[in-house]
């Protein structure tokens, strides 16, 4: 399979991957191109409103965030589980249309899950940054923001979100 990528630089093999310039008025060629375009031009959107500098700023105020993988591995005798909050997905559509993403991370923590992971792209999967951000907040479990991540300052992002 081929991804082409932006920026101008020459292509990159990564295993069965080959990263490659895209021509400027082409179309991607398969949902993982379109998908990768997309999230290219959303946090080039994201950076132009916060910098990166800004969101490490704010992430410094913070709190240290609960330990993932400490939370996964105390289940020694019991498998810990990781629940996902999601509304929808590209193949399935529309999974839940009553959806609450906080109401249904509530129901997770009280029924014994280890970890939530939140869906944050939009197009894609119908998630926010905002439902990371209400879920953080009424929920006392480790969190892992779902996304394509293409760039490091989405990891920032998520950080600052949950």
């Amino acid at each position: 399979m081929q991804i082409r990528r932006r920026p101008p630089t020459s292509a990159v093999e990564m295993g069965s991957l080959r990263y490659e310039v895209a021509l400027p008025n082409s179309k991607p060629q398969n949902i993982l191109e379109e998908i990768v375009w997309y999230k290219e031009k959303e946090v080039d959107y994201l950076r132009d409103k916060q910098s990166l500098i800004e969101l490490k700023k704010k992430i410094n105020l913070m709190s240290a965030p609960l330990d993932f993988l400490a939370t996964l591995s105390t289940g020694k005798t019991q498998p810990a589980v990781i629940a996902e909050v999601k509304k929808a997905s590209p193949s399935k559509g529309v999974i839940r249309e009553d959806f609450e993403p906080v109401t249904i991370a509530k129901a997770y923590q009280q029924n014994g899950a280890s970890c939530i992971s939140v869906l944050t792209d939009k197009k894609f999967f119908q998630g926010s940054f905002e439902y990371l951000s209400n879920i953080r907040k009424n929920v006392d479990l480790p969190l892992l923001c779902k996304d394509f991540l293409i760039y490091p300052y989405q990891i920032y992002l998520a950080r600052l979100y949950g």
